[in-house]
């Protein structure tokens, strides 16, 4: 299936496997660390003081629950202390000034600017000098009542369509749900291209981002975008069947074959998130607490020509404590849940828990948006007479252990 390089259509599409709302009783919180305070010493004098620490979680878990469900699991984010709080945020909204002063820091001069909206979503266009240009879709301020937006900013120079035309990598979320029909494994393997080092060109864009007024951002995941590996990946690209256009046929699938990459083709791409308390925000999407959930994506390509495509999807800003940190359940009593939850299924075949994540979401609150921790797990699965692998999410609160 031919999907291109960051689409909102095929992020939403990818993702149709998500948890229904099934209730199930509440998991038990672990116990927050005990302090020893001078009070408490002195009332056991012929005693050694000790300090009770929150227990570590397990980085993996291994299960077999039967023959047709087992638990083979990477435990993701849980914190040291066992604690997590709960914060208020606001969708974040791109001024004019800020994509004008990030033009500007890209070493671009902003030409001119559109904006119109179809009385639901506001449109904002823009040209640039050096065959580039920004595209910004958010809610119609005072109309629309969600937080989806996205910011794009591309080369319209054709030697840079391509790598918007390969799927490499689309978000984490299909990175790590759709490696059958995007190739971003390809180029997983460290490497430091001749233009700049990965941490240079990581604090590169780290910089650009500031000026968008996306200041603090948590790495997910970088590829290595080697012009060696480009024309094995179009040859794949335009044989294998899990490629080929949805209806009808065309020529190599469709995808631009070229036999001239060079060095110049190099390129890093960085995923980046929003961290909550060094939790970073769900890159999921789904049916949520709102009409659909809207994962946060933020990606960037980075060549030896420069900043040469950024993406971002339905960014926040976290504001002030709203509840202050408290005990969360274990990764543990989480899976439990998802335990309960599964077992019993009998639609879905080869089923495995293959992660378990600590992740925030956001949640609306009246007229307010707050961000809560949640549990992420997922589960991967076969239906009978498909040849696909599917997965699904189960959410839980992590301060209530209940499914959301």
């Amino acid at each position: 299936m031919k999907r291109p390089w960051i689409s909102m259509g095929a992020m939403l599409l990818a993702t149709a496997c998500l948890a229904g709302c099934a209730s199930t009783k509440p998991a038990v919180p672990t116990n927050p660390p005990q302090a020893v305070t001078a009070a408490n010493a002195a009332s056991t004098p012929a005693q050694i003081p000790t300090v009770t620490v929150a227990i570590a979680e397990p980085t993996h878990v291994e299960e077999v629950i039967d023959e047709n469900f087992s638990i083979d699991a990477d435990i993701v984010g849980a914190p040291e202390n066992g604690m997590a709080g709960v914060y208020t945020a606001a969708p974040k909204v791109f001024t004019q000034d800020e994509m004008e002063a990030f033009v500007n820091h890209c070493g671009l001069t902003l030409l001119s600017t559109k904006e119109w909206d179809d009385g639901d979503m506001l449109y904002d266009n823009g040209t640039c000098s050096g065959d580039f240009g920004f595209s910004y879709v958010r809610g119609l301020p005072g109309v629309t009542n969600h937080p989806y937006a996205t910011f794009q900013f591309y080369s319209t120079d054709a030697h840079f369509q391509i790598y918007g035309e390969y799927p490499i990598y689309i978000n984490e979320r299909s990175y790590q749900t759709n490696p059958k029909h995007t190739i971003g494994w390809m180029f997983t393997e460290p490497k430091d291209f001749s233009f700049a080092t990965k941490e240079e060109a990581e604090t590169i864009v780290r910089d650009a981002l500031k000026v968008l007024g996306l200041p603090e951002l948590t790495l997910l995941r970088t590829l290595y975008i080697d012009h060696s590996i480009m024309e094995e990946a179009g040859k794949l690209l335009a044989t294998d069947e899990a490629f080929a256009p949805m209806t009808g046929q065309k020529e190599n699938n469709g995808y631009t074959l070229r036999s001239d990459w060079s060095e110049e083709d190099d390129a890093y791409l960085f995923s980046f998130s929003i961290p909550v308390s060094n939790v970073p925000l769900s890159y999921n999407y789904g049916a949520g607490d709102t009409a659909h959930y809207c994962g946060t994506d933020i990606v960037a390509l980075y060549t030896a020509h420069g900043i040469s495509r950024v993406y971002v999807g339905t960014p926040w800003v976290v504001g002030e404590t709203a509840e202050e940190p408290a005990p969360i359940v274990s990764a543990q009593s989480a899976l439990d849940v998802a335990k309960e939850k599964y077992t019993y299924d009998l639609s879905m075949a080869n089923k495995r828990i293959e992660e378990v994540r600590l992740e925030y979401q956001y949640f609306q609150n009246r007229d307010t948006w707050l961000l809560k921790p949640v549990w992420s797990v997922k589960l991967s699965f076969t239906i009978e007479n498909v040849n696909e692998k599917f997965f699904e999410y189960t959410h839980i609160d992590a301060l209530t252990g209940r499914e959301l």
